[in-house]
């Protein structure tokens, strides 16, 4: 099997759909509609935050590495024996392509907004996510290559990635709208990735 060849024949992501693009626009552009308007900003992160905080929760700093968890998988799962969509050689290729999409979208949006993280007004860099778009997008990856054969592969995905979010605003380092859109984001790197992936 030659590089770049399907091992499974299921339906196509490269031809460039927008309406695959409507759910992560939407949480991107929600997650920074909250950040921008002091309104929502003080309604809606403020108050979640502060409810999560009243408990002085112990921090969980296993998010860590627990963001990588999901896009390792994806190859892991390749290697031993799990069938995917794609070969391994294009599993790599899509992982570190939306690994790289992201991480320079998210940092040019960090620069350019400078949100302050809640309780540290020195550090401003709160939205988007990183750990949040690191998990979301290994999920996404595992539920296009494996979801559909195996579902609960999909599934276990998005519980971890849904879980490092949660660990952001209980360890108290992102508001509820930086993980919205580091989300979003991650989703919609993924989904650029595929559609030009022959």
């Amino acid at each position: 099997m030659g590089f770049g060849q399907k091992t499974h024949e299921g339906p196509t992501d490269t031809a460039f759909s927008l309406s695959r693009f409507i759910l992560p626009s939407s949480m991107l552009a929600s997650g920074t509609l909250i950040t921008a308007t002091p309104w929502l900003h003080e309604n809606i992160d403020y108050p979640l935050r502060d409810w999560v905080q009243s408990s002085q929760p112990e921090r969980l700093y296993f998010d860590d590495w627990l963001q990588f968890v999901p896009v390792v998988s994806v190859l892991l799962l390749k290697g031993v024996g799990l069938e995917s969509r794609h070969d391994f050689f294009d599993l790599v290729t899509i992982s570190g392509g939306s690994c790289i999409l992201g991480h320079t979208v998210n940092s040019l949006i960090k620069n350019t907004c400078s949100v302050a993280r809640p309780g540290k007004p020195d550090e401003c860099n709160s939205f988007t996510s990183g750990h949040t778009l690191f998990a979301f997008m290994g999920a996404e990856i595992l539920r296009r290559e494996y979801g559909e054969d195996y579902p609960l592969v999909a599934i276990a995905g998005y519980l971890v990635a849904t879980g490092v979010a949660c660990m952001r605003i209980w360890n108290d380092r992102h508001y509820f709208s930086d993980v919205l859109g580091g989300a979003g984001l991650a989703l919609l790197s993924v989904g650029v990735i595929y559609s030009l992936v022959p």
